[in-house]
């Protein structure tokens, strides 16, 4: 990935960006940038900075890390999860099963995060006849 030639306050406003879910304002005051202005002049402001080419496009790059990031994070999920299934699952010679409420609790978010709780669709093939009132 190219390195885009950006401020230090530009990246940190790209930053901001990402972590206020693109809330302009915050991420200019989040950047540095003067709080003298009145909140109007701010957001005029904020757009120019988010308007500039250089800045647009490495906000667009730092949504992509973002979204890399999140999909392997599914995955690393998933691993945690059944590791707490093991390690709940355990059974204790006086107690029983430990933390079987974690367990169930773990169970279900892995199910979930896996589609497995998605509607499944089914298909009837029986015939309904209607009744005749003489056949009642």
């Amino acid at each position: 990935m190219e390195e885009l030639k950006v401020s230090p306050k530009e990246e940190r406003f790209a930053q901001a960006i990402i972590n206020t879910a693109g809330d302009k304002v915050e991420a200019y005051k989040n950047a540095g940038y003067s709080l003298k202005l009145t909140k109007p002049q701010m957001c005029t402001q904020a757009d120019k900075i988010y308007n500039r080419p250089n800045v647009t496009l490495r906000i667009k790059q730092l949504q992509k890390i973002e979204l890399t990031v999140i999909v392997a994070t599914k995955e690393d999920k998933l691993l945690i999860l059944e590791k707490v299934i093991k390690a709940c699952s355990m059974v204790d010679g006086d107690k029983g099963m430990m933390n079987a409420p974690s367990v169930i609790a773990a169970i279900k978010e892995h199910n979930v995060m896996q589609g497995d709780n998605a509607p499944t669709e089914t298909i009837n093939t029986h015939n309904i006849n209607k009744a005749d009132d003489d056949q009642w």
